[in-house]
């Protein structure tokens, strides 16, 4: 009688582990792509601005796609005064390149 229990113990624990895990697994992977993707647009940004002299002011400018079909992002801009490149993902997550610390900032809210 004590075998079943601790099977049914065992079992409804590792159905609950995987409920917690699961979508711990999906956010970090979804954080790592956004990360990638920007660290690659930073590099376009940067390899424009020496190539022409100034920041780009549209992604169009350095040759991206459409920003509403760029991927898991649904926004994009570039905010030329400052020198930083945001975009939002549909998770509502955004994340900051600031040129002059050379820094990526994640923010989700």
């Amino acid at each position: 009688m004590k075998k079943p229990i601790k099977v049914a113990l065992f079992a409804t624990g590792l159905v609950v582990l995987l409920i917690v895990l699961i979508p711990q697994l999906y956010v970090s992977y979804e954080d790592y792509s956004i990360r990638h993707q920007g660290e690659a647009l930073a590099k376009k940004i940067e390899i424009f601005e020496r190539r022409e002299g100034h920041v780009p002011t549209t992604l169009q400018e350095i040759g991206e796609k459409d920003p509403h079909h760029a991927g898991p992002l649904s926004y994009y801009a570039i905010d030329a005064d400052h020198y930083s490149i945001s975009y939002m993902d549909w998770a509502s997550a955004t994340y900051v390149f600031n040129s002059s610390s050379h820094k990526w900032e994640f923010r989700r809210s």
